[in-house]
């Protein structure tokens, strides 16, 4: 769905930072970043695996089957109405990205490393933006205050979500709506950023 369409079926309530995560406008900036980096975290390295494939491909959160010995993934559109299983092959999306066996599941997500407020997610240069597998978010987010800044490049006082620490999901309870935080909703701050 375009960021267009989400604003005429969402005309008088305001958007939530995780319906933005799901325009085909943020998945294109996401799928660039994520084979720009080699479709690996840029921190502990582990990428994409065949038995562990990502959880936010193409915008499709659900997969319905995962016991291939090759990069192509199974899955269900949460969408669609009719439960219609769909093929796709990850070196597709992410041609650079190395798949291989690993018993660790991970999901691959890109990190800001500062927000601006009023700015949608893929508003953003490249370099403000940086692969990161679920832990080492959840961790970076845990460990650090993300900067925010008005429109004008100054820093202001933005309060992160107690309970998920800022990363907006847990990616333990991936299994449950995503895993996104219920407390913000997976908005990671106390005040909308958007």
């Amino acid at each position: 769905m375009t960021y267009n369409s989400l604003l005429e079926n969402n005309k008088n309530v305001k958007l939530k930072y995780e319906q933005l995560l799901q325009t085909d406008e943020w998945l294109e900036k996401r799928n660039k970043i994520i084979n720009r980096d080699g479709g690996c975290c840029q921190k502990c390295k582990r990428s994409y695996t065949i038995n562990n494939p990502p959880h936010k491909v193409a915008g499709y959160r659900h997969i319905y089957e995962d016991n291939s010995e090759d990069s192509i993934i199974r899955f269900t559109d949460p969408m669609d109405d009719l439960g219609e299983v769909h093929e796709i092959d990850l070196i597709d999306i992410f041609p650079t990205a190395n798949f291989k066996t690993s018993d660790v599941p991970i999901s691959l997500q890109v990190h800001h490393r500062y927000y601006i407020l009023k700015r949608l997610p893929w508003i953003y240069d490249d370099e403000v933006l940086v692969t990161l597998c679920d832990r080492c978010n959840l961790n970076l987010h845990q460990k650090e205050n993300i900067k925010v800044y008005n429109e004008e490049k100054k820093e202001v006082n933005y309060t992160t979500c107690g309970r998920c620490s800022g990363a907006g999901c847990f990616p333990e309870y991936s299994h449950i709506q995503g895993g996104v935080c219920f407390e913000c909703n997976g908005e990671r701050y106390t005040t909308s950023l958007v």
